[in-house]
């Protein structure tokens, strides 16, 4: 029907499989939520963390936090932005992967359709306020203070060169 699906089986419940307290998380390790490693039970935002691992990797060709071993107990902290392995991507969809893959549940989307919603704005969406260059804010003053100072030192230079 010209739809794309995205299927993933990887918390279904085997029982019987293993004992292993390493090997009771099913799934793959660098998908899983930080708050599964934790022992909180299956949610929705566990499911988007999943899908902002793969949006990211697909853009980056990385996994937010590094990847993680079937064996290991991952310590997660900030990821790492997109834009250190993509800097050409946008700034608002910079922003949508840091909220989808944040280590807190609570810092995730709370749900698909919010984060659909916001998708679909793109660069229309409003970001939290950071410190915008002075060429971003003011572009005129600053192209009109350059020609300025290149008009001063040119005229200096060319006093100096008729004095000498």
């Amino acid at each position: 029907d010209g739809q794309l699906r995205l299927l993933d089986f990887g918390l279904a419940y085997c029982p019987g499989l293993s004992q292993d307290p390493l090997h009771t998380l099913p799934g793959t390790p660098s998908y899983i939520a930080p708050d599964a490693f934790e022992g909180l039970p299956p949610s929705p935002r566990q499911d988007l963390y999943a899908v902002g691992v793969t949006l990211y990797h697909l853009l980056t060709g990385h996994y937010p936090y590094g990847e993680v071993e079937a064996f290991q107990r991952p310590r997660f902290g900030q990821p790492v932005n997109a834009a250190r392995y993509r800097p050409d991507l946008p700034e608002w969809l910079q922003h949508n992967l840091q909220q989808a893959v944040a280590a807190d549940p609570a810092q995730r989307y709370e749900t698909a359709e919010h984060w659909l919603l916001l998708l679909e704005r793109g660069d229309r969406q409003e970001l939290p306020d950071r410190p915008r260059p002075l060429l971003e804010r003011e572009p005129l003053k600053v192209w009109r203070t350059l020609a300025l100072l290149s008009l001063l030192i040119n005229l200096i230079l060319l006093l100096t060169l008729l004095k000498g």
